[in-house]
């Protein structure tokens, strides 16, 4: 077993992403465990990462998204993570987003309770891959 520091986690995410799509410019995002990895990728290429401390158990112990989840809930969970996002411009440089992970597949079906979407799996400007 070997342990990988956020930043191998993100160029490992990255590297599975971008053999795994055909778009050339977009943000991944990893949410595993206890951290999430977000890459920017431009011309295929990692241009930026970083790991935040927001992965299915923090976030599910942290914003009650274990069962059906409250209007308060979905408020603080939208406000940290948007406050978190702030600190990191580049997030917002890309439309287009593709997501690694099966966690995303969580967070949509919890979102799709609250806003009563139909399931898809091209979910707006986010792919599954």
């Amino acid at each position: 077993i070997k342990i990988i520091n956020g930043k191998q986690e993100a160029y490992y995410g990255f590297v599975s992403s971008a053999n795994s799509t055909n778009l050339r410019d977009f943000i991944q995002i990893d949410i595993g465990g206890s951290s999430a990895e977000i890459v920017l990728v431009k011309d295929k290429k990692l241009i930026k990462s970083v790991s935040l401390p927001y992965g299915s158990i923090p976030n599910t112990n942290n914003f009650n998204l274990l069962n059906k989840v409250s209007q308060e809930d979905e408020d603080k969970f939208k406000k940290t993570i948007f406050k978190e996002f702030d600190k990191y411009p580049w997030i917002k440089e890309n439309k287009n987003l593709s997501v690694v992970t099966s966690y995303f597949v969580y967070l949509c079906r919890q979102f799709t309770r609250i806003n009563k979407l139909k399931k898809k799996k091209n979910y707006g400007n986010a792919y599954l891959v």
